[in-house]
Order: C-alpha cells, then structure tokens, then sequence
C-alpha cells in the first residue's frame, strides 16, 4: 500500500510537470534589435514596440561596445535608459486573467555612470487601466559596474493579488535612475506555473 502510495504521488508530480510548462508573452522588438540603422538616442516612436511619454534627451537603442565591451547581451543591439528621461513602456496583447502568474526576466547593465559600481536598472510590471498604466510591482537591480558585463533580473506576481488588474492588458516597463546611463536587453515576458508547482516538481527522493 505505501509502495502504490508513493507511485501515486510520482504520477502526480510528473502530471503536475506536463501541465507546469511556461508560456511565452509576446513582446514586440523584446531584444531591441529593430530598426537595426545605428544608435537612436532621442526618438522611441522610431524604435519599434517600445514608448515613452515625453521625447527623450538621450535614451533609445544602440550597438556600441566602447562602454559595453562584449556588447549586446544577445544579437547586436541593446536598449538604454538615461536618468533624466522618461520610463520606456509596452503593453502586450495578453488579457491578465485571475489564477494566472507572470514573470519578467531581462539583461541589466551599467553603461555609463558617475561612479564605479552605481549603475542600476529599474522593471516594473503594470496593468493598462484605460490608457493609464498602473503599476504592480517592480525589481531594481542595484550596484551595476561599469565594463562588467550583464547583469540577469527577474520578477513573479501573482494576478490574484492585483484585483483591479483582471481583464486589462499587462504591460512591462523599464528605467534607470542612477546619474547616467544603464543597458537593458532579452526582455521576457511569460506566463509561469504557480510557485508552488514549481516547489512540488523539485520534490526529489521518492522511493517504492
């Protein structure tokens, strides 16, 4: 009976893994490698998928390796963030739906600060209520050094803790706010099993 227990247990964890598959949130221009034509620095209307409130100063897309030296995390170009300038924003197609959780990852890196080890890069996920983005929780990676390469940031909320956010399209956005300049790339956005399916599969030691 405890050997038919234990099978029974195996068979749900291995259920659980069928089902427990993350599901890709289209982003578009995700790896900033549109329009590819040189560095933009003062127009996100000539970028594709990303946004802004105001014009930037200094803000945009780049292939530069001068302060990045292996340049882009992944392709050739990467997105960057002055303090100054406004967030960078973009709202995905996916209707946030109760029971649902998400996850963001993407690539930080300070391209060019005014000191050693400040460089930081803030995300935030957000819901589009009417046109008005309304934030749900952020991640900030802080101590980003200059000429050290990328940095991997992640963050997962759960819809059900954001009433106000089901029905509305979820959206992403990004800024760094340490005097200067910060990188971002291989921005992900995905639909995740339940943290505690996750814990469930890492179960190990199961014996008949």
């Amino acid at each position: 009976m405890r050997s038919m227990n234990k099978l029974l247990a195996l068979l749900l964890v291995v259920g659980a893994g069928s089902m427990a598959q993350s599901q890709p949130i289209p982003l578009t221009n995700a790896g900033f490698e549109q329009p590819a034509t040189g560095k933009i620095s003062n127009d996100w209307t000539a970028i594709p998928g990303w946004n802004a409130d105001s014009p930037p100063g200094d803000s945009g897309v780049d292939n530069a390796t001068n302060h990045i030296p292996a340049g882009a995390f992944e392709g050739e170009y990467f997105g960057y963030s002055y303090y100054l300038d406004e967030p960078v924003w973009q709202t995905s197609n996916h209707t946030i739906a109760a029971g649902e959780f998400y996850n963001v990852s993407f690539q930080a890196s300070d391209l060019w600060t005014n000191a050693a080890s400040n460089g930081n890069m803030t995300v935030w996920l957000y819901y589009d209520d009417s046109g008005s983005r309304v934030m749900m929780d952020s991640v900030k990676l802080d101590g980003l050094t200059y000429q050290a390469g990328w940095t991997a940031g992640s963050l997962t909320i759960a819809a059900d803790d954001y009433a106000g956010a089901i029905g509305n399209k979820l959206g992403v956005q990004f800024h760094g706010t340490d005097v200067g300049w910060n990188a971002i790339d291989d921005m992900q956005l995905s639909l995740v099993p339940e943290p505690a399916t996750m814990t469930l599969l890492g179960l190990g030691g199961l014996t008949l």
